[in-house]
């Protein structure tokens, strides 16, 4: 358990400091959240969606496939890192893909 939670960090950690912000914040439980929103660039009140039961796995989702676009990736990916998170941040993370902002999408 606590190789598949470090491995999910690691992967974690890459992807913020590929997305400009300090890996370090992986670690910590909201701020991760707070984090995740904005690279989605997504507005920050999804943070209380979390809070809310089955509302948080819809904007979980919504999230990560924003999170996947800004690094190219297609919608599967985005619910692979919904669903296996210790699988797909690591490619994230680890692999050649960069992040695109929102404006360099369209």
């Amino acid at each position: 358990v606590l190789l598949v939670a470090a491995v999910t960090v690691a992967g974690l950690w890459m992807t913020f400091e590929k997305a400009g912000y300090a890996g370090w914040m992986a670690l910590v439980p909201v701020l991760n959240l707070f984090v995740l929103v904005q690279i989605a660039e997504k507005p920050e009140r999804r943070i209380v969606l979390y809070l809310l039961p089955l509302v948080n796995a819809v904007v979980g989702v919504l999230v990560t496939q924003a999170v996947a676009e800004r690094f190219g990736r297609s919608v599967l990916f985005g619910i692979g890192l919904f669903l296996a998170p210790w699988l797909c941040y690591p490619v994230l993370g680890f692999g050649q893909d960069g992040y695109i902002p929102d404006a360099d999408l369209d």
